[in-house]
Formats: C-alpha cells, sequence, structure tokens
C-alpha cells in the first residue's frame, strides 16, 4: 500500500486524523485491501465506562465466532430502562475503531440531545493503524457474511440488556462501515428501520424481502469511491474531470486490476425499486448539496440520495470535509432516522 500521512484537527469538539494518500492491491482471491478510511485512530486501551457529555459511555466485549470483539456503547442523560428507545449502530471506516467512529461523527453528543443509543463497534480485522470488516478484505469472507452476523448478533445483545425500541433500530457507516450498512439493509431488513451509507457502495442485492428506508450521502469528488462509479480507489472522480493526481485523496494503482463499483445512481435504483417507492424523485438544491427524495415506498419506506457536489471522501462536517457544502452528516442522518421506524 501507499504511504499515509497523518494530521489531527478539531471540530466541534470532535478529533480526527486525516489519512493523505489512498493505496490498494490485490490479494489470493482478489482480495482488495480496501483503503477507503480517510481518517484512522489508533485502539487504544479501553477503559469500562466514563462520562461523554451529558450520558455515559460503556466498553464491552463478547465472543463471537471464536474471537473476542469490542464495542463503545453510548447511553444518553437520565436513560430510564422501563422507557424504549432509538437504537443507532454507527460502523467506522477502513482502519477505523468504534472510538474514531464515535469522535469522527460526534453521535453521542447528538444521542443525549435527542435520546437515542449509541454503539460504535470494532471491526474483527486488525492493522497497524486501525481495525477494518471482513467484507471484502477477508478472503474466507468476501461478501461479509460475518459482518452481518455480528451486527444482528450485537443488536440482539443490546436489545435484551437495554431499553431498545423495536421499531426504531438504525444502522449508518462510513466507507467500509457504509458497505456493511448497506449489506446489513439487505439482509436484516425485517430488523432494521433504516440505513444511511455515507461515501460507500451497494455490494449484494438486497435478500430480506421486507422494506428499509435509505439515506445515501456521496460526494461527486470522492476519489475513493466514484460517485459516477469506476473503480475503487481509482481516483476517476474529482471536479474539473479526470484522476486526481496528488495531495490530499492521492491513490495508486490496483497492481493488478480494479475493482468495479457501481455508480451512486444505480445503488439508488435497487433500493428504489426493492421499496416499491416511485422512480421520480422529488429533487431540491440547496447551494451544494442536492437532495433526491424518492416516496411511497412500502410500509412508508422511502429513499434519499444527498449528493454533495465536490464533496470527497469525507463525513460531511467533519474537520476533513472541504466541500463547503455546510451539511453535517450526523444530523441528516438523524433526522432521516427519526422520520423512518418501522411500520
Amino acid at each position: 500500500m501507499g504511504q499515509a500521512v497523518v494530521g489531527r484537527g478539531e471540530k466541534r469538539g470532535r478529533t480526527t486524523r486525516r489519512v493523505r494518500g489512498y493505496g490498494m492491491r490485490w490479494y489470493r482471491f482478489v482480495t482488495l485491501a480496501v483503503v477507503i478510511g480517510v481518517v484512522a485512530f489508533g485502539a487504544g486501551s479501553p477503559v469500562s465506562s466514563s462520562k461523554s457529555g451529558q450520558g455515559k459511555d460503556l466498553v464491552e466485549r463478547f465472543s463471537f465466532e471464536g474471537q473476542k470483539r469490542a464495542y463503545l456503547l453510548h447511553l444518553p442523560s437520565g436513560y430510564d430502562k422501563k422507557k424504549p428507545l432509538p437504537l443507532v449502530v454507527a460502523l467506522h471506516y477502513y482502519t477505523g475503531t468504534g472510538r474514531a467512529e464515535a469522535e469522527q461523527t460526534g453521535f453521542s453528543a447528538k444521542a443525549d440531545e435527542e435520546r437515542f443509543i449509541v454503539a460504535y463497534p470494532d471491526g474483527p480485522i486488525p492493522g497497524p493503524t486501525g481495525l477494518s470488516w471482513d467484507i471484502w478484505h477477508n478472503p474466507r469472507d468476501m461478501r461479509g457474511r460475518g459482518d452481518v452476523a455480528f451486527v444482528r448478533e450485537l443488536i440482539r445483545r443490546l436489545s435484551a440488556r437495554f431499553a431498545v425500541d423495536p421499531k426504531r433500530i438504525y444502522v449508518s457507516g462510513m466507507s467500509q462501515g457504509g458497505m456493511v450498512a448497506h449489506l446489513v439493509g439487505c439482509e436484516l431488513s425485517s430488523v432494521i428501520a433504516a440505513i444511511a451509507p455515507v461515501g460507500a457502495f451497494l455490494t449484494a442485492q438486497p435478500r430480506s424481502a421486507d422494506p428499509v428506508s435509505v439515506l445515501i450521502i456521496h460526494g461527486t469528488a470522492d476519489p475513493v469511491v466514484p460517485y459516477r462509479g469506476g473503480t475503487l480507489g481509482g481516483g476517476t472522480q474529482r471536479r474539473g474531470g479526470g484522476p486526481r493526481r496528488g495531495g490530499r485523496g492521492r491513490t495508486q494503482g490496483a497492481g493488478g486490476g480494479r475493482l468495479p463499483i457501481p455508480p451512486v445512481s444505480e445503488t439508488a435504483s435497487i433500493w428504489v425499486a426493492h421499496n416499491g417507492c416511485s422512480p421520480k424523485a422529488k429533487k431540491t438544491q440547496q447551494g451544494k448539496v442536492i437532495k433526491e427524495l424518492y416516496t411511497g415506498g412500502k410500509a412508508g419506506t422511502e429513499v434519499a440520495v444527498y449528493t454533495i457536489v465536490g464533496g470527497g471522501h469525507d463525513w460531511p462536517g467533519d474537520r476533513n470535509d472541504k466541500s463547503g457544502s455546510g451539511l453535517e452528516a450526523t444530523d441528516a442522518v438523524w433526522e432521516f432516522f427519526e422520520k423512518h421506524p418501522k411500520r
């Protein structure tokens, strides 16, 4: 892989690391080291509990398929086990951690404000700067079946121990975590009310018959997951056209082949068809943010696509977001989730 230059910054109390440089290469069975995280955190030393904002953080572990798996859980201030709350599962990017996802998104502060529970699990595959998920990285589980099974088990355990509203369970994810979020929507829509992948793409067709609301957030200048499709990490999309050759978002060739990915429009069409939404979107634009909303889906489901003109491979609103769009992804994701409980 190419070398990465890491920097730190803060915004609204969020600490992030920025990774400059994207590299990838192919392994046996066309295994791709999916370099799609633009921020990276070390795992750090976990603690049993701590205060975060007004609520409480818990770091917990359980055995899953022979491996100890960890997650950071945030309970909002005034949590009452007799009053069920929504649950958001937030999945980190490649080479990230659950704690890094919490810092990047600021979901815990949002949870305190809006009163929901949020879980930030760690991926299963360790690396030099963080963790990754199975999907398209584990040669024994390229399709991410283990990721889906793990998320299912995590939700089951949290629902058994805490006051979780079964009609308001949601999954979000950035980059590789967004790929897992898509896959969870495909296979666990009987459990999940809505998903929100950011800077990600769909790797499978929906298998569960139940509809699920979907919010897709993606930048048109994403050099890792090209907005109009192409190759993962190929750097084929940038303002002005052509590959990005240097500086932030630089990519390297795959060294033996490039992995094709679908355009955002195709991914949206798959979800629209699955949910039975109207194929014609209600389209609005405010500055650099184009919003397309597909309504009329089964059981009140909707599909929304938020396009960030000039946006890169970032969580909109964090330190690394240079688009100037003004969109705060954390606020947008929660607003969408709140409007889409399972019916």
